[in-house]
């Protein structure tokens, strides 16, 4: 808290009218705030007591705007005495704090009536809770005003300034394609609660989100360089695409260092949204997810470069082949079921129970030196695994869908690459363990599953799809070396 500004004393001289659904006895109130985040209200009464005591964690904004009270305006109920004056020439100002608290959570002991409080610790929804104060006549607007300016620099750690925001929605992600009614309803309003002004783009073509990214024209005479920062909505192919057109830029590592990115799930697996919400120990939604975005903090995150015979592809998320490719690739069929088209998949590969020939490769040099072509041999220092494999997920995340927890130890910025291999023999019935395990982790406690830690690795594959973030590449070679903590991205305080 050393770098935020001190708490204005005339804000205890500030007369707000008490909320009436708090029905207190006490007409007026006035902030105080008390350390560690926390501000109080308080009466105005001799006795001081605390009325409410509001969590600026859970705020993104703070406005104050003048409301005029007629029949044909906005007007705020509260307790203040009747006035002789006539309602239409009387006008107040509002002081409106923009609350998401998460949701208390009710346990079967306190729906009986058996607890008054819960302990769990699981993360909930977050709520929208709005609190708002009408300001006594007579009241200094400018004090008002400047108390809201230190609340909103407390509620976002940054000094109260403009924002521009780009949100890039594509319209066609997700069963039921509602990424632009989301842009509208959720993120657009909750952006302005926060003091964020925002543009939105809807992609138009294949391969629109690529083409921004690589030549930053967004169109209506901007570029990114005119934001703060850009927020994607859609699937993790949409951020795919983002990304690998900033990485065909000459300056694509200068573009990344100036780049804050946000993301709102709105595609069938959502693996990078589901990563930082459970990083930030958050539910994953939208409301949630934009709350992160309007929170402002950013986390530094992994990400990795592929190479094949042909072509360079950056990635974020995971890398598979085998049967895990196979699901996510030809389950593409019933992609109108949503996440569950991959359970229904995951099911028919395991009755089949393919396995591919392939060669695996890999190095844990904090700094390794890669061949410069995938013709020449790999260095004699790294551990070599040939042999007939199952499954091959190599990931940054921890959460390559909203339900798969596959990688369960994986951080956002931990500088490696994890890979978790199954290989031959591997009865059905412990395929079956795996694959139920992968919603909670404990696919990795199932006798026969590998977890490797690499910075590089070669995997020379027979058979199946190279799948990258959810997308296919060109099949064959494939050499992966991770760069860490590149990719700026909203997340959590306490995420890593």
């Amino acid at each position: 808290m050393s770098n935020l500004p001190a708490w204005p004393e005339e804000s205890a001289n500030i007369k707000l009218f008490t909320p009436p659904e708090w029905k207190s006895s006490s007409v007026f109130c006035s902030l105080r705030y008390d350390g560690n985040n926390q501000l109080s209200i308080v009466s105005s009464e001799s006795s001081q007591r605390v009325l409410e005591v509001i969590n600026l964690n859970d705020c993104i904004g703070v406005q104050v705007e003048i409301v005029l009270k007629n029949a044909n305006e906005k007007k705020y109920e509260t307790n203040e005495p009747t006035s002789p004056e006539p309602v239409d020439t009387q006008g107040s100002a509002v002081l409106t704090l923009y609350c998401y608290p998460q949701q208390e959570p009710l346990t079967w002991m306190q729906r009986w009536g058996l607890a008054t409080s819960s302990s769990s610790k699981h993360p909930q929804p977050r709520v929208a809770r709005y609190h708002r104060f009408v300001v006594a006549p007579a009241e200094d607007l400018q004090a008002v005003s400047r108390v809201a300016a230190v609340l909103q620099h407390y509620v976002t750690g940054r000094p109260a300034s403009p924002l521009r925001y780009l949100i890039l929605v594509n319209p066609r992600s997700g069963p039921k394609r509602n990424a632009r009614n989301i842009a509208e309803t959720v993120v657009q309003p909750m952006l302005l609660q926060a003091g964020i002004e925002s543009d939105m783009v809807v992609t138009t073509h294949a391969q629109h989100a690529m083409q921004i990214g690589e030549t930053k024209v967004v169109g209506n005479d901007k570029t990114l360089d005119d934001y703060d920062a850009v927020i994607l909505m859609g699937g993790d192919g949409t951020i795919h695409e983002f990304l690998n057109g900033v990485m065909r830029r000459d300056d694509a590592m200068a573009t990344l260092a100036k780049l804050r990115l946000g993301a709102i799930g709105c595609g069938s697996a959502n693996g990078f949204t589901k990563t930082i919400t459970y990083a930030s120990q958050e539910v994953v939604g939208p409301l949630q997810e934009t709350f992160l975005i309007c929170k402002g903090h950013v986390t530094a995150t992994d990400i990795s470069t592929y190479t094949t015979r042909k072509n360079t592809y950056t990635s974020f998320l995971t890398f598979a082949w085998g049967n895990i490719a196979d699901i996510d690739i030809d389950s593409e069929c019933i992609r109108c079921l949503g996440e569950s088209r991959f359970d229904v998949w995951g099911a028919w590969c395991i009755l089949r129970m393919r396995h591919y020939r392939g060669r695996f490769s890999y190095t844990n040099d904090p700094k390794p030196v890669l061949p410069s072509s995938l013709n020449d041999p790999v260095p004699e220092s790294w551990t070599v695994m040939e042999d007939d494999f199952i499954l091959f997920w190599a990931s940054h995340v921890s959460h390559a869908a909203t339900g798969s927890m596959n990688s369960p130890h994986s951080r956002l910025q931990d500088g490696v690459i994890r890979v978790f291999i199954l290989r031959k023999p591997m009865s059905r019935f412990r395929a079956t363990r795996v694959l139920l395990g992968l919603d909670t982790g404990k696919h990795i406690e199932v006798e026969g599953a590998e977890y490797v830690a690499c910075t590089a690795y070669r995997l020379e594959p027979q058979g199946s799809y190279n799948d990258l973030d959810g997308e296919v590449i060109e099949d064959g070679p494939v050499q992966a070396q991770v760069i860490p903590g590149v990719l700026n991205v909203f997340a959590g305080p306490l995420a890593k």
